[in-house]
């Protein structure tokens, strides 16, 4: 999904996001978003990496068409873990981790977001005014996705409201968002991160984008995402159990159509990413 109704990002302004570019067996691509959470791991949807022989990652970037921008990283990996439950039917445990082929430096410009914890599992975050960030389409009308790095605004709603809308799909372990504003996600988006500022003007995330109406980005539906802090503790099991070197992976503890969103990448130049 490209972000809707948002606006064009300071650059670097979010420097855990993460651009992906995902390559079938058959050489077809897409593209999809992520977030580095340590210097080796990356979180993004599981949806995103099925059938995946090669995951081309971007850290770093603004314009992923711009190949002089100075703070892009490029990285190839074969690596990759989607959770166990994952279910293309349901979109149940739609979450999967992208190990890099080494561990990074971080910077100013390439660094992690901090996860929500297990802790903040009966947290529902309904009311919560959270930032949304992609490269997708920003438009029902076509077009090519956005090579520059959006944000949007969107309220957390309630998991009835959303069930409303889609049903049995619906489940604890996912989280929605309105886009009555018509702001929010689409094609493009699938699995980067949904971000909740805290007070102390740090952030965190709560959420994966996941899913929304096959009827289109600017319909009202809801959007849907992952909730983070039900499968915190399979990230931190897996990024422990698998990494050989590198370091943790940091929660924020607390103080006290299936949709796919993969846009076919027609419209972006992928040379300084595939070379």
């Amino acid at each position: 999904m490209r972000i809707v109704g948002g606006v064009e990002t300071a650059p670097n302004e979010f420097p855990w996001q993460v651009f992906l570019v995902l390559e079938k067996a058959n050489h077809q691509l897409f593209s999809c978003g992520g977030s580095l959470i340590s210097d080796r791991w990356i979180l993004t949807a599981a949806h995103c990496l099925e059938n995946v022989v090669i995951v081309h990652v971007t850290l770093g970037a603004h314009n992923v068409d711009d190949d002089k921008e100075i703070h892009q990283e490029n990285y190839r990996s074969r690596d990759y873990y989607i959770h166990p439950d994952w279910d293309s039917n349901t979109l149940h445990g739609d979450i999967g981790l992208i190990r890099l082929p080494e561990s990074i430096e971080f910077s100013d410009y390439v660094r992690p977001i901090c996860l929500d914890s297990p802790a903040e599992s009966l947290n529902d975050y309904v009311g919560e005014t959270v930032v949304l960030t992609g490269w997708g389409l920003y438009s029902d009308e076509g077009g090519g996705s956005s090579s520059i790095l959006r944000k949007t605004s969107a309220e957390v709603i309630t998991n009835q409201e959303c069930y409303e809308q889609y049903d049995s799909l619906i489940t604890d372990e996912m989280m929605c968002t309105s886009t009555a504003n018509h702001h929010g996600t689409c094609n493009g988006d699938s699995g980067g991160p949904m971000h909740l500022e805290m007070a102390d003007g740090s952030w965190k995330q709560i959420g994966i984008v996941s899913f929304g109406s096959n009827l289109g980005c600017e319909k009202g539906y809801p959007n849907g995402f992952t909730r983070v802090s039900s499968f915190a503790t399979w990230i931190q099991n897996t990024t422990a159990q698998m990494s050989n070197n590198g370091s943790a992976v940091q929660m924020k503890q607390p103080a006290v159509t299936t949709m796919l969103w993969l846009a076919l990448l027609s419209a972006l130049d992928l040379t300084s990413i595939l070379t």
